[in-house]
Formats: C-alpha cells, sequence, structure tokens
C-alpha cells in the first residue's frame, strides 16, 4: 500500500523500515462504500418498489506508526516531512497493490485535521501512532486505465512507441467494429480524443453521441472529458509520442460551447464489452480512454 501525497512525495506504508507504516489493525475503507438506496411504498402494494441508489462518500482510516531512529531531530523533519503529504483541500492517492495479482487499484483522498493526544514526547521517543483519518470525494477504487484507438490514415504512435502505455493507431482497427471493455462495477466515462486533420468527428454509445463539428487541424487534437464532474471539450496543440515520451497536449483552449447542438454524454456499461459509435472524416484518429470504477480495493 502506497501513500502519494498532494506534494507528490510517496510514502510505502508495508515498508516497516520506511519510516511510515501501517498498523495492523483498524484500516478503514477498502471494503463497499456506504450506498443511500431510494424506495417507494404504497398502502396498496406489500413491501416497496426500489427507486434508485448512490453511493455516498468513503471514509477511509489509516492507524500508522511514524518513526526514524537518528536523533529527536531527525524524528521531528520525518514526521513534518510525512503530514505536510496531507492536506484538507488538496488530494493524495492512496494506491493498493494485492499480493500476487500484479495489479493496482487507487483511490483519490482528501485528509480530515483533528486533533491527536500524545502519551510521551513523541521526540524523545522517536516514534509516535497515529489514526489519519481521510475522505474519497469521488468514492470508488480506479484501476488501470484502458486505451483504444482507430485511424483512417496510416498508422501512427499515440501515446509510446514502446513501453507500458503502447497504444499504436493501426488503419486495421475498423470504426466499424470498435468496442470498449469496462471491467468495473460501475459505468464509467470515458475520454475522446480526436487527432487532427479532421473536418468533423462524433463519439458515443449508441444514439448517444458528442459530435465535433469544427475542423480539427494537423498537430491538433480535441480531448472531451464525458464525466459529469468536468464535461470540457478541450482543443490543445498535439505532438505525437516519440520512443518513450508519451504525446503532448499543450496550450489547451476550451471549445466545450462549439460541440452541436444537444450534447449526449454517454457512459461505458460496467461489466461488458461495448460496442462504441464513432467516426471520423479526414486523415485523423479516434482514441478513448476509460478508467474502471471498482467497489472495493480488490
Amino acid at each position: 500500500m502506497t501513500w502519494t501525497g498532494h506534494d507528490g512525495s510517496a510514502w510505502d506504508l508495508t515498508d516497516p523500515n520506511g519510516g511510515v507504516c501501517l498498523l495492523r489493525d483498524g484500516v478503514e475503507g477498502l471494503h463497499f462504500p456506504k450506498f443511500t438506496q431510494w424506495v417507494r411504498k404504497s398502502p396498496a402494494v406489500p413491501g416497496q418498489v426500489f427507486t434508485g441508489a448512490v453511493a455516498e462518500e468513503r471514509n477511509v482510516v489509516l492507524p500508522l506508526a511514524v518513526f526514524e531512529d537518528a536523533s529527536s531531530k531527525a524524528w521531528i523533519e520525518h514526521d513534518r516531512r510525512f503530514w505536510k503529504s496531507m492536506h484538507p483541500r488538496r488530494h493524495g492517492t492512496l494506491t493498493v497493490s494485492p499480493g500476487g495479482t500484479g495489479a493496482k487499484r487507487s483511490i483519490k483522498l482528501r485528509f480530515v485535521p483533528e486533533d491527536h493526544a500524545y502519551d510521551t514526547d513523541p521526540a524523545m521517543r522517536r516514534w509516535a501512532a497515529y489514526v489519519a483519518l481521510m475522505v474519497a470525494d469521488q468514492p470508488f477504487w480506479t484501476g488501470t486505465t484502458v486505451r483504444a484507438a482507430w485511424g483512417t490514415g496510416a498508422s501512427q504512435e499515440f501515446y509510446e512507441t514502446v513501453g507500458p502505455q503502447l497504444v499504436n493507431i493501426m488503419t486495421g482497427h475498423t470504426m466499424a467494429d470498435a468496442e470498449v471493455t469496462n471491467d468495473g462495477d460501475e459505468d464509467a466515462w470515458p475520454v475522446w480524443t480526436v487527432i487532427g486533420p479532421s473536418t468533423a468527428a462524433h463519439a458515443g454509445v449508441g444514439a448517444d453521441v458528442v459530435e465535433v463539428p469544427f475542423v480539427v487541424a494537423t498537430g491538433k487534437a480535441v480531448v472531451i472529458d464525458t464525466d459529469p464532474r468536468v464535461r470540457t471539450a478541450l482543443e490543445c496543440d498535439y505532438t505525437p509520442a516519440t520512443g518513450n515520451t508519451p504525446a503532448l497536449f499543450t496550450n489547451p483552449v476550451d471549445r466545450t460551447a462549439d460541440l452541436t447542438g444537444a450534447v449526449d454524454w454517454a457512459r461505458i456499461p460496467a461489466g461488458q464489452t461495448s460496442p462504441v459509435n464513432i467516426s471520423i472524416t479526414g486523415g485523423g484518429a479516434m482514441m478513448v480512454e476509460l478508467t474502471p470504477l471498482y467497489w472495493r480495493a480488490w
């Protein structure tokens, strides 16, 4: 289990020699989130009728020991550095890597500050036991982002030409057969990217599509984030991948207002492979990124 703070610092919470270690008992937030369920009752119908459910924010509790044997001064600096990785208004990331699975799941967390009672002088003892309280505003664990791409022109590399983010756009990837797999427990909102040149494009599921009616020139890309928390279309300068350097998207300009008419934002259903409705006119390409959402940490 690893904590990556809002400041970019990384802490292995399962390393007993790392200076910050997760204690054995009392960890919370790895299991199911709390769901609020809505029902409708009637005196004419036995029982109730289920009408919907939504996951609430997730509370995470991490009992921790912070230790540094070199000196009291070294412990104070170490303790200060660790707690600076947490912030009540900025998110850090907790990542769980279950042993033997090779998989990782992560969740964004904000710190919930509380006072703490020290039984003894921690600087003299050079260690202290704490309970870190945090909250996940978006309550689901996220898995590895799934990427797929389809092109109308010559083949090209999108993220990396080699490496873990390898996504090659090949002409053999036909848009008519395009599909995306969502292995998660929740429906997920994709990020569509239209890579120029394109004179018109659309992307979505079934009849629910986002139309891009304007020209996307060579060297440009439009990144459409369908997440309800975001929902933007940003036109960026696009630099293709080279070697291990991923593609670059710079100088974003908001083009959301230029999307055609009533935009039908479409999500990818949970636990299935779904055909997607995509089209691009011109020699460009279309890419989709999907981050699966899970109820539990494994």
